[in-house]
């Protein structure tokens, strides 16, 4: 037999004995008004909080231009107009950004 027959088979199989540890009803912190449930603003990624002014706009994609003419759109984390800048300018230094 396969070790993973093996497996499969001892997922069917009944516990180990009758006095395996059933989990308990305390240990379930659905009933636990003591125990603080994450809400949605806990579990916002770490790349969407501000680093910078919240007033400040925060775009994934702009547009690059050399000279008035767009060369390409760079797309990447969210970043604000001045990160923008600067990331383009360390590859073209006379670049600009727009949205």
């Amino acid at each position: 037999m396969s070790l993973l027959a093996e497996l499969f088979g001892q997922l069917d199989a009944p516990p180990l004995g009758d006095d395996a540890e059933q989990p308990s009803k305390e240990d379930d912190p659905g009933d636990r008004p003591d125990i603080p449930r994450p809400s949605a603003h806990h579990l916002v990624h770490a790349s969407a909080l501000p680093t910078t002014s919240p007033t400040e706009a925060r775009r994934n994609a702009w547009r690059i231009t050399l000279g008035g003419r767009p060369i390409c759109v760079m797309v990447g984390e969210p970043m604000t107009e001045a990160e923008a800048l600067e990331a383009a300018r360390g590859r073209w230094p006379d670049s600009e950004v727009c949205p």
